[in-house]
């Protein structure tokens, strides 16, 4: 099941193998923070079932007298369940729950419901949820499914709430991210009001090594254990950079993505450096909604027109100081908690209360890649930065300011006096 380690592989034949044993009984041994285990300790325990195992976990700090009290505990429950196996009292249940799926074919999605009903995702019962990585992004790649005919939402960014539904659901040694968007779905699915919905979650995946790629098999295991009915999940793949939906959906996907990374620095700009930060951000709202609109067309003339209107619109708001005069902090890390409000402490409006634009490696570049994406793209000298990290990976500090020379229209964009 997309188990992409080659230690995994290994580790869950042998569970299987364990558990067919009725001489045998797993033990699971484990380093603190070990990033793979975090998601095949759940493999594991999912495939023990109702059989006793253990699970030790191991650092430098972990005292002897500690771990021979779980192993004697281990044994006892291990002898106890022994004896009712003998005596015929354990039974294996099998579920009868079958939950729903999605297929692609030749760039269409559809959806299997649990009952076998196929329906097309651009059913008007369909729901395709967008878990949010940061608003713009999000609201925009919904914008662009939307133009495809599937009604697509963007969920609100995360709070308190959906972290603490988040936990209450997983291991919480997973990494930040599948924690929200554990949490993401089920708060969706809480305040959902509309019975006969297919709702679908849009997860995409990819083939390792990061444990990205065990998002979806965790979120499709939860939906089998919760028996959810009528959600099913969505992916698309790196492995093909996300073009599953054929190339023209994906070219569409990534106009969004660009804009979405452009706006999110000027919207770091006019918080820092507005003189009336409440209008400036009204102004930001109100061009954003009108890309959306356009992002939703798919027509990229259309949308290249409205970028010079936005680009207009934004230059008229009055500033404190030159823009290439205010002081940039570079913020790097891990791709999503350096996206997510919430995930990096709403780092962006704190450093703008005081006088600091944040700028934000682009959505399409991956961890490792910020910094020397950033260089490559920035043309002349480098400007004056702050470093500042996010998430477990370290980078350098670096300049983002014109990373997104892909985009034609990059220097319409750009925050500038206004017009005399």
């Amino acid at each position: 099941r997309h188990m992409y380690w080659g230690m995994g592989q290994r580790i869950l034949q042998a569970a299987r193998f364990v558990e067919q044993h009725p001489q045998l009984f797993g033990t699971f041994i484990t380093n603190f923070s070990c990033g793979p285990d975090s998601f095949i300790i759940g493999y594991f325990r999912d495939i023990m079932g109702r059989k006793p195992s253990l699970t030790l976990e191991l650092d430098n700090h972990t005292a002897d007298a500690g771990l021979e009290t779980r192993i004697e505990a281990f044994l006892d429950i291990v002898s106890a369940y022994r004896k009712l196996f003998a005596e015929k009292k354990v039974f294996k249940t099998k579920g009868t729950f079958i939950p729903a799926r999605t297929t692609l074919d030749n760039g269409i999605p559809t959806v299997i419901t649990g009952s076998g009903e196929v329906v097309a995702m651009t059913d008007s019962r369909v729901e395709l949820l967008l878990p949010s990585m940061g608003r713009l992004a999000t609201e925009s790649l919904a914008a662009v499914f939307r133009g495809s005919g599937i009604n697509a939402i963007a969920h609100p960014p995360s709070d308190e709430g959906v972290l603490k539904l988040g936990r209450a659901n997983t291991l919480c040694k997973e990494c930040l991210p599948l924690i929200l968007t554990t949490g993401t779905l089920l708060n969706h699915l809480k305040n959902q009001t509309q019975a006969d919905t297919v709702l679908v979650y849009f997860m995409p995946t990819s083939s390792g090594p990061c444990r990205f790629g065990q998002y979806r098999i965790f979120m499709e295991d939860l939906i089998r254990k919760k028996e959810i009915p009528n959600v099913a999940i969505f992916s698309l793949t790196s492995v093909n950079a996300y073009a599953g939906m054929g190339n023209n959906f994906q070219l569409k996907l990534w106009w969004g993505i660009v804009v979405s990374d452009v706006m999110e620095d000027i919207r770091s700009m006019i918080l820092a450096n507005a003189v009336d930060t409440e209008a400036g951000i009204k102004v930001f709202d109100d061009a954003w909604d009108s890309i959306i609109g356009k992002l939703e067309i798919g027509d990229f003339s259309r949308l290249e027109t409205q970028l010079e209107k936005t680009a207009r619109r934004i230059r008229r708001i009055p500033m404190k100081l030159p823009p290439e005069a205010v002081p940039a902090i570079s913020l790097v890390g891990e791709i999503f908690v350096r996206r997510d409000a919430l995930s990096r402490q709403y780092l962006t409006e704190q450093l703008a209360e005081k006088g600091f634009a944040t700028r934000c490696s682009p959505e399409h570049v991956k961890d490792g890649e910020a910094e020397i994406h950033s260089k490559k793209a920035h043309h002349g000298p480098i400007p004056k930065t702050y470093p500042i990290e996010t998430g477990r990976h370290r980078s350098a500090g670096f300049s983002a300011d014109r990373y997104s020379l892909h985009c034609k229209k990059r220097r319409a964009l750009c925050i500038s006096k206004p017009d005399r």
